[in-house]
């Protein structure tokens, strides 16, 4: 399955990044063409004897060899943005489930204890990271082509959570 997944996200990646690549490539070379020109003519018209009280020749040629600097970065910074690779997954969020005995004998007043919005922290904890960790199906429109199709989807999807949420399957290493 990683495989596969790393392949398609690569290849999406690579054809949106180069995309990206002709679009800067395109729109800075004309940029870097017209202050070229510009700085050609300005000295041109300086050697005439006509300076631009507003622009000389070496603001445009700085301006020029700027865009050329800019031109370098993002492409560089393209190349590296194209090198996907598979990682380990990172937790990017966690959980910590006190029982309510323990977080009364460690405060001593049981006034002051907060009510999980749950009374199952299990289930429900395993219903959260699940809905985390999946994508709604408008994300993948490569897949579900349809709004029918992804509403079809989101509801197995919500079939599962309620699945989860249920306190019997807690145990369920299935659910």
């Amino acid at each position: 399955m990683v495989p596969e997944h790393l392949k398609e996200v690569r290849d999406r990646r690579r054809a949106w990044i180069e995309k990206a690549r002709a679009a800067v490539k395109d729109r800075l070379t004309k940029e870097i063409g017209y202050w070229d020109h510009r700085a050609e003519e300005l000295k041109v018209q300086e050697q005439a004897g006509r300076p631009n009280a507003r622009l000389n020749s070496q603001e445009a040629r700085r301006r020029a060899d700027d865009l050329q600097g800019r031109l370098q970065k993002r492409m560089e910074q393209l190349d590296l943005e194209s090198q996907v690779s598979a990682l380990p997954p990172v937790a990017l969020g966690g959980l910590v489930v006190v029982p309510a005995g323990l977080m009364a004998l460690m405060t001593g007043h049981p006034s002051t204890l907060h009510l999980w919005w749950a009374r199952r922290p299990l289930a429900a904890a395993r219903a959260v990271i699940f809905a985390q960790m999946v994508d709604d199906p408008s994300s993948h429109p490569d897949i579900f082509r349809t709004e029918k199709a992804q509403e079809k989807e989101r509801q197995r999807l919500f079939k599962i959570i309620e699945d989860l949420v249920k306190w019997e399957n807690t145990t369920n290493e299935a659910a």
